[in-house]
């Protein structure tokens, strides 16, 4: 199993795209990606005009700025190959192949409720989040959001407030945590 520093380094490659990191999180070439080739990344499914970019990309790649910025914010790295990956999301086309989560990853697989919301709620859409949110919380239910402004930092909030698991999941990539005062 690769190690989370190389699928974050990988993941950051210019021409990586989700379909192309599903591929190689799938043939398990991510830990070789000092000796890809063109031609063992065709193999694969990677369509040409990528595998012809992505070698000479990973022979940049450094893993440490990596693996720091991992420890640094207690990042998860999970892919569709991890038992932690949350079941339900692996399910949907086009599953992305690998999810980043703060907080404990292991709640994914517990009984979730996702919340998403409008960025700029009014007084009463705040109330109605905590209002609808504390027993879901109290019965030890994940909450998950994607650490927004708004109706997702109160989901997040509420989760805390009450003693209650929750999981943010990063739309913007593990080195930036958006918006920077969610940190």
């Amino acid at each position: 199993m690769s190690t989370p520093a190389i699928i974050a380094a990988i993941h950051q490659l210019p021409s990586m795209t989700d379909r192309c990191l599903g591929l190689i999180i799938q043939h398990e070439l991510a830990d070789q990606y000092a000796d890809w080739t063109f031609d063992s990344l065709v193999s694969i499914g990677i369509p040409p005009e990528r595998a012809k970019q992505l070698p000479a990309e990973a022979k940049l790649i450094r893993l440490e700025p990596a693996a720091a910025a991992l420890n640094k914010g207690n990042i998860h790295v999970i892919t569709t190959a991890d038992a932690q990956y949350p079941r339900l999301l692996k399910e949907i086309h086009s599953a992305p192949p690998v999810i980043y989560v703060r907080g404990n990853p292991a709640v994914l697989n517990q009984p979730s409720l996702g919340v998403v919301g409008t960025r700029f709620p009014s007084e009463y859409g705040l109330a109605a989040v905590q209002r609808l949110l504390r027993p879901v919380v109290e019965r030890g239910i994940n909450i998950v959001s994607g650490l927004a402004i708004g109706i997702d930092a109160a989901a997040h909030q509420t989760a805390l407030d009450y003693g209650g698991p929750t999981a943010a999941i990063f739309g913007t990539g593990v080195d930036r945590v958006y918006p920077a005062h969610h940190r």
